[in-house]
């Protein structure tokens, strides 16, 4: 069959088709490479990105690293500039100064430099622009800039720079610089240096804290360690966390052993509450820091006294994390306050039996000392005067304003002084009294206190008086029987000649101190010495003077010279001629001598009296020794007197009315009636017996103190004397625990209270008696106080009476040997009250 043959219509509809295919694939082959060309720039957009996430973790990733500022910079700026794609730059710091950079590090990129990298850069150019801006800036005409001059001779040469502030706290501290990119540099340039930027400056601020933390942990170290206390870290279970070496040394403990302790573990039982109290305390939110004293056992068992002062240390949440505590060794200075307890104690015992008057009074003039001889003279007690101005109680109203004036001069330290003055007694009676005053100073050097030594020399007066007037008399006489000139003149001479004679024989020392040096002595004041009179002329007074004395001496001299008040006689120590010390009394006036004011001098050897007085404080310390003995023999005396009486006769007395009672019963089996009535009589005088030995052996020594103690002891003792003394009604009060008492004040309490019942029985005619034992101001007290007619105190007290103190003495005596203070009040009608305190240690 013959092909069809097209028509040219038909062809050229074809051909018209084709084109159009034709146009159709070439609009798809341009789509497919439009298509091409976008997913080419996606990829490079992404790898770009990639590039810039890698570059920026390493960053990320070098801070998070224990490396230095520069080794983390270093690896921050070689990531910015492979992904900037420049050749150079560097890193720089601002200086504290605002004014210079500092390079941290630099990298020329192999291009010749020689400027020195080590030199500061000055803040200035395009550098100054983007600190002043906080912005990061670049120039891609650079060398062609203005900028260009800043450069120093022999910088390498810049085509174009990107600068980008480091950042912190919105203050630019520094720059990362690049340089030298093909091409210049762009926003995209911008961007990226501007975060790297801040990635630096935040690997600078964790440098800059990381090192100020290290200088504050070093620090504290340092304080922790070189402590002059001991410090040490304590968790709130009160376990060691950490200690220094000085509380190690302090405990004797090493540090290892010390930090698996606890607290408890190193301290005196009896202060263990002390810490426990503090920690519940602080946990509670009731305090955050403490310091208190108390007790630790160190190694060897001994005794630590310690200042702790202790404070909380919150987690940064704030919730409780450990302790901080500094512990001070003060346990030489707890001895030195028991040394000087035990010294205040032994001067209030010596100024109380001293024959001398002593009175002390504050700045105020009031009375806070008052001794015995001060009572026994006023007829005042001190609690009487206690607390009051002397001068409105024992002063004659004409002598206050003189007085007054002394003792301004006193409180503003012209110490010490004499004068005489009269006091007032309670009878309206006056005393003469020679006082010798002092004061004591206080540690900011102004006077605290002003002590009175007094003699009472009225009797010593009048009789001066009287020995005045007869040498008056004698004088008159002389007057009268002068019959001529010549006869006084030769009278004079003869006085002359007897006084030269007084002077080289006299038992004292006789000098003249002219101009610090000595040019008159007589033979006592030699021989004192140990010196010839020819050695001693010219010879210094001062060398004469132990070198400790010798400011106290010149002093003396000093004011005596001058005029001004200075003590008529005073003591000090002299130095012989072979160096032996003496102690010497001085007694000086100022005379004219030559034309020239000098001192003469009376002077006497006393070192003797010292050696004496001495002697005699040494005997006065025995006898209370030996008092204090006399009296515990006494209590084991009649301790063991108590214990034959009940053991021994007793025993025997029981035997014998066993017998007897036996003997009854075999008579009444026998029948004999009579025989058993008589023996029945036996047996109650038998039992009476029994009983009375009984009553003296607690008379003597109950032995209800040593088995039950002293608040059962009283009782008896009170039940017993109302059983005797049916009209008078006991009532007795306990405000305190028997441990309370210590042991060695139970026997001297219950002495005390027998006399002063005894007393109330034969003398008061009460019918009421009070007797309280109990604890006040850190003393145990007794007291004893009944409703009867009275006494004047210290007509009783008076040593003259026949009767002296009805028992008083006794409790006194008990009172004072015991460590204790006894009062008593009483007056016509009024009743009596005693009442002694101890210590309760």
């Amino acid at each position: 069959m013959r092909p069809h043959t097209k028509t040219k219509a038909e062809l050229v509809a074809e051909l018209a088709a084709l084109q159009s295919q034709i146009r159709e694939f070439e609009g798809m082959a341009t789509r497919a490479q439009s298509l091409e060309r976008n997913f080419l720039q996606a990829k490079a957009e992404l790898d770009r990105h990639r590039a810039e996430v890698s570059a920026l973790m390493e960053s990320f990733g070098a801070i998070m690293q224990d490396r230095s500022l520069q080794d983390t910079a270093r690896s921050i700026f070689l990531a910015c500039r492979k992904l900037v794609g420049a050749t150079a730059g560097y890193v720089a710091l601002l200086t504290p100064d605002g004014k210079r950079n500092e390079i941290l590090l630099l990298d020329s990129g192999g291009r010749r430099c020689t400027v020195d990298p080590s030199l500061p850069m000055p803040v200035r150019g395009l550098r100054a622009e983007a600190y002043r801006t906080v912005q990061a800036v670049y120039d891609n005409d650079f060398g062609s800039s203005a900028w260009v001059d800043f450069l120093p001779h022999g910088h390498m040469r810049l085509d174009n720079v990107l600068f980008a502030p480091l950042v912190i706290d919105g203050t630019a501290v520094g720059l990362l610089g690049l340089a030298n990119k093909a091409g210049g540099f762009n926003q995209d340039d911008l961007r990226m240096a501007s975060g790297f930027g801040e990635i630096a400056a935040v690997a600078l601020k964790n440098s800059r804290t990381l090192e100020a933390l290290k200088e504050s942990e070093e620090r504290f170290r340092l304080a922790f360690e070189n402590s002059n206390d001991g410090v040490c870290l304590v968790d709130l279970e009160g376990r060691f966390l950490r200690v220094n070496e000085r509380i190690c040394q302090i405990f004797g403990w090493t540090r290892e052993e010390l930090e698996a302790m606890t607290v408890h573990d190193v301290t005196h039982p009896d202060d263990l509450d002390v810490s426990a109290a503090f920690i519940r305390r602080s946990q509670a939110g009731e305090l955050e820091r403490s310091v208190f004293e108390k007790r630790y056992l160190n190694k060897t068992g001994h005794v630590v006294w310690g200042q702790v002062s202790s404070s909380m240390i919150r987690s940064p949440d704030g919730n409780p994390a450990c302790y901080i505590s500094h512990l001070r060794d003060i346990t030489e200075g707890k001895r030195a306050e028991e040394a000087l307890r035990a010294e205040r104690d032994f001067n209030l015992a010596v100024l109380s039996t001293i024959g001398a008057l002593v009175v002390v009074l504050d700045r105020e003039g009031r009375i806070v000392r008052f001794n015995r001889a001060c009572e026994q003279v006023t007829g005042y007690a001190f609690h009487d005067v206690k607390g009051k101005p002397f001068w409105d109680l024992l002063l004659l109203a004409e002598e206050v304003q003189p007085v007054k004036a002394v003792f301004a001069e006193l409180c503003a330290g012209q110490f010490p002084n004499e004068h005489e003055n009269y006091w007032l007694t309670r009878d309206g009676g006056r005393r003469l009294i020679k006082w010798s005053n002092t004061a004591l100073v206080g540690c900011d050097g102004t006077v605290d206190y002003v002590i009175g030594t007094g003699i009472d020399i009225t009797d010593r007066r009048e009789a001066e008086r009287a020995l005045q007037r007869s040498h008056d008399e004698l004088e008159r006489r002389v007057v009268e029987r002068t019959a001529d000139l010549a006869r006084v003149n030769a009278e004079l001479q003869a006085s002359e000649e007897k006084y030269s004679t007084l002077v080289k024989n006299s038992s004292t020392g006789i000098y003249i101190n002219l101009d610090g040096r000595i040019v008159f002595a007589n033979d006592r004041f030699a021989e004192i010495y140990g010196y010839s009179r020819d050695e001693l002329m010219g010879i210094e007074v001062l060398r004469l003077v132990h070198p400790e004395d010798r400011a106290l001496v010149e002093e003396m001299m000093r004011k005596r010279l001058g005029g001004e008040p200075v003590p008529a006689e005073y003591e000090s120590r002299g130095l012989t001629k072979e160096g032996k010390t003496i102690w010497v009394a001085r007694r000086n006036t100022v005379i004219d001598y030559e034309g020239k004011r000098a001192v003469l001098g009376n002077l006497a050897d006393v070192t003797n009296g010292r050696e004496v007085k001495e002697a005699l404080r040494r005997s006065e310390r025995e006898l209370r020794h030996l008092s204090s003995e006399l009296l515990r023999a006494q209590e084991s005396e009649r301790g063991r007197i108590a214990r034959e009486l009940h053991d021994g006769i007793g025993q025997w007395l029981s035997a014998i009315k066993f017998r007897v009672e036996n003997a009854l019963q075999q008579g009444r089996r026998g029948g004999a009636e009579d025989g058993f009535r008589l023996l029945e009589l036996v047996i109650p005088l038998i039992r009476k017996a029994i009983d009375e030995i009984r009553r003296i052996s607690m008379a003597l020594r109950p032995a209800t103190l040593d088995s039950l103690g002293i608040l059962a002891t009283i009782s008896w003792l009170c039940r017993e004397f109302e059983a005797t003394y049916r009209a008078i009604h006991v009532t007795k009060n306990f405000a305190l625990q028997e441990k309370e008492v210590p042991e060695g004040l139970k026997v001297v309490i219950y002495r005390i209270l027998q006399e002063a019942l005894n007393n109330v029985a034969k003398h008061s005619g009460a019918d009421r008696i009070r007797v309280h034992l109990g604890r006040r101001q850190g003393k145990v007290e007794l007291s004893v106080k009944d409703n009867g007619k009275g006494f004047e105190v210290a007509s009783v007290l008076n040593d003259q009476t026949e009767k002296p103190g009805f028992g008083l003495t006794s409790m006194r005596e008990r009172s004072e040997l015991s460590g204790g203070s006894f009062r008593l009040e009483s007056g016509q009608g009024k009743g009596t009250l005693i009442r002694v305190t101890w210590p309760a240690e």
